[in-house]
């Protein structure tokens, strides 16, 4: 954006006939903007600001207007009539103390005002100072005399007769105000007053209503100076340069790595700053696809011996078998424990944009007996700000035997399905938020469908989600992360 400069300001104070006192005050100025053009026709944001005895006092009065420059320029406007903000014009005691105007600017016509600038009101008009001020001319403080009694309320007298209009004043003197622009004025000014042509330093001045140069303030070209040290600059390209650089300058020719340097105007080569090739590395292994996760399915019951491992939690998350099929269990009641995290999602998948993790389907004995399937991502954040990724993905749950669906994020409780039955053919949308400048864990679970004889048991990932947005990044570091969901 471009810096404005009010060039010219200046405040007239309105006279208003048969002796009222006026309630407003012109101001005019002439913007410019930081190559010293003229703002011409364009509409600015103004604040103007009434300020009390000192520049930075108390703000008795304030507005705002949108004015539009004309062909030089320039804006007119009256203060008291705009979008009031704060005070009152008309009280304000003029007589009582000092007071200074304050202009704020948006040059773009709104109420981002960048220019300020503040100057005292060196004067003020008349009028708006007998409002308050009483005689101008104070006597000697003469002695408090005795209160007297009241006397009785008088009657009402007649209205005095309209008095006549005074004399017509006595013409101002020529005034000696600085114009700017690249057009000389047609109307602006008046006879004394200077006007800078800016893009080519001629000065005019007005008189008898007419402009007329009286010099250029551009001074002759100077000597050239001495000749500058020779350089040791660099230079780059693909095609050594025919007149740039100095002697002493060096030249890469970026598609060889040759260096050259000019030495009596002429380049001559300096080496190759290629290395030699260096040794055949190792073969690396063989990569997978853009998504890299752990994943797991397993059963919970065993028809003819009970809960698995004794229903321990150590093997299945820290979560015991028995709640993650009878008890409801959610992915936020997985511990943060990275080892725990290793035992139970103990195999790694690679994936590209979409990714199927398990589709099963199993004879169901009792409600006791139960399938779960889930995938773990670590996830990196490289940039300073959180970023939204939605997962689009497949789940099976059944919440008349306490087997939910869920969505975890380092530790939160992101998503469950609480006491809904979903089927093979349920989608989820989850939006997930991945806090800035860190690697974040999220786990998603899925349980299994209603019992119909048979069950079925469904984890998958689609609609490319697994295409991550900017700044995210998939990670495969849990064998080597340390505890707890901040790391």
């Amino acid at each position: 954006m471009n810096k404005l400069i009010i060039f010219l300001a200046f405040v007239v104070m309105t006279s208003m006939a048969w002796s009222q006192t006026p309630e407003k005050m012109s101001y005019q100025a002439v913007v410019r903007d930081a190559s010293n053009s003229l703002v011409i026709n364009q509409s600015v944001g103004i604040q103007i600001s009434i300020l009390k005895t000192t520049s930075v006092g108390t703000t008795v009065y304030t507005e705002t207007q949108t004015p539009t420059t004309n062909t030089n320029g320039l804006i007119s406007i009256e203060i008291g009539t705009g979008s009031i903000v704060s005070g009152d014009f008309t009280i304000i005691d003029w007589a009582s103390d000092v007071y200074f105007i304050k202009t704020e600017i948006d040059p773009t016509g709104g109420t981002n005002y960048t220019i300020t600038g503040t100057s005292q009101l060196m004067s003020v008009p008349y009028a708006l100072y007998a409002k308050t001020s009483g005689s101008s001319t104070p006597g000697p403080q003469g002695e408090t005399g005795a209160t007297g009694t009241t006397g009785s309320q008088g009657d009402t007298g007649p209205q005095g007769i309209q008095g006549e209009a005074g004399n017509e004043g006595a013409s101002g003197s020529d005034g000696n105000t600085w114009l700017f622009g690249t057009v000389i004025p047609t109307t602006e000014g008046l006879d004394g007053d200077f006007f800078l042509k800016t893009d080519n330093f001629e000065v005019y001045q007005k008189a008898a209503g007419t402009w007329s140069s009286t010099g250029n303030i551009k001074g002759a070209t100077g000597d050239d100076g001495v000749a500058g040290a020779d350089g040791n600059t660099w230079l780059f390209g693909t095609a050594i340069p025919a007149t740039e650089g100095l002697d002493g300058d060096f030249y890469l020719k970026t598609d060889n790595f040759e260096i050259y340097q000019k030495a009596a105007g002429t380049w001559s080569s300096a080496g190759n700053i290629t290395g030699a090739t260096g040794a055949q590395g190792i073969q690396g292994p063989v990569g997978g696809g853009g998504a890299t996760f752990r994943w797991t399915v397993f059963s919970s019951y065993g028809q003819a011996n009970g809960w698995y491992g004794s229903n321990s939690s150590s093997l299945f998350g820290g979560i015991a078998p028995s709640t993650w099929t009878d008890g409801s269990a959610i992915a936020a009641n997985i511990s943060s424990d990275k080892q725990v995290l290793q035992t139970l999602f103990n195999k790694k998948g690679y994936a590209g944009n979409n990714a199927m993790v398990c589709a099963e389907e199993w004879y169901s004995y009792s409600s006791t007996n139960g399938k779960m399937a889930g995938a773990l991502f670590r996830i990196e954040n490289t940039t300073g700000s959180a970023i939204v990724w939605t997962a689009q993905w497949f789940s099976t749950a059944y919440a008349g035997w306490g087997e939910r669906a869920s969505v975890t994020i380092n530790g939160a409780d992101t998503w469950n399905s609480g006491g809904a039955n979903y089927y093979t053919n349920h989608h989820e949308a989850t939006a997930i938020t991945i806090p800035a400048n860190r690697i974040s864990t999220i786990i998603f679970i899925a349980g299994s469908s209603p019992q119909s004889n048979t069950r079925s048991t469904f984890l998958a990932f689609d609609l490319d989600c697994l295409s991550l947005p900017v700044g995210l990044k998939f990670v495969d570091d849990l064998d080597t992360a340390s505890n707890g969901w901040s790391n």
